[in-house]
């Protein structure tokens, strides 16, 4: 019988850490850095607080996928046993969840786009839908 690396709390403590560290840091970068695409850019510190949030809210649902499929291998470690189409199907699944995410967050007005000058002009050919507010 194969054996299950197994973690006390811990080692869950620290795996988990781990996990969101390394989800919340590129999300910041890339939140941040996609930012003066939106019409009404103010500058690096005007939307830094809303891709904080954007990239917490990112962080912890890689962090909840990823302890998910931990319950589904029974271990935390489940990467280290994983094969190329068990990857592939996180990607995909993270895809979808990334897209979703977007999706909401301009359908409620929780993207970047909705400071004042972008609410004031949005792009003409919304036809009521939410503006993506994104330039060119």
């Amino acid at each position: 019988m194969e054996k299950r690396h197994t973690s006390g709390f811990r080692g869950t403590q620290r795996v988990s850490g781990l996990v969101y560290v390394v989800g919340f840091l590129p999300n910041l970068i890339w939140e941040n850095a996609q930012t003066p695409l939106y019409f009404g850019y103010n500058g690096f510190y005007s939307h830094f607080t809303a891709c904080l949030v954007a990239a917490v809210v990112d962080a912890l649902a890689i962090l909840q996928l990823y302890l998910l499929l931990a319950v589904y291998h029974r271990s935390l470690y489940w990467p280290m046993g994983a094969g190329p189409w068990q990857y592939l199907f996180l990607a995909f699944l993270g895809g979808l969840l990334a897209a979703w995410f977007e999706k909401w967050a301009l359908h409620v007005g929780h993207a970047p786009c909705t400071c004042s000058p972008c609410r004031a002009s949005p792009p003409a050919a919304t036809h009521g839908a939410p503006a993506y507010c994104l330039l060119g």
